[in-house]
C-alpha cells in the first residue's frame, strides 16, 4: 500500500553530499601519515562543522 500524501524528501546532489566526507577522509589520512597518530575526533569535528555550514545554506 502506497501513501501518496507524504511530502517529497529533498535529495542533495552527489558533490554536495560528499562535501563533508572527502575533507574528513583526507584529514584522517594526512594526520595518520604525517603525525603517525590516529585520533579521529579532530577531523570528524571538522567534518561536522563543514556539514553544518553546508546545511545552513
Amino acid at each position: 500500500m502506497t501513501d501518496d500524501s507524504s511530502p517529497d524528501i529533498p535529495v542533495p546532489s552527489l558533490p554536495l553530499a560528499l562535501t563533508p566526507f572527502v575533507p574528513t577522509i583526507a584529514r584522517l589520512g594526512v594526520q595518520s601519515v604525517s603525525f603517525d597518530a590516529f585520533t579521529p575526533p579532530i577531523p570528524l569535528a571538522i567534518g561536522v562543522g563543514i556539514t553544518t555550514q553546508v546545511e545552513a545554506r
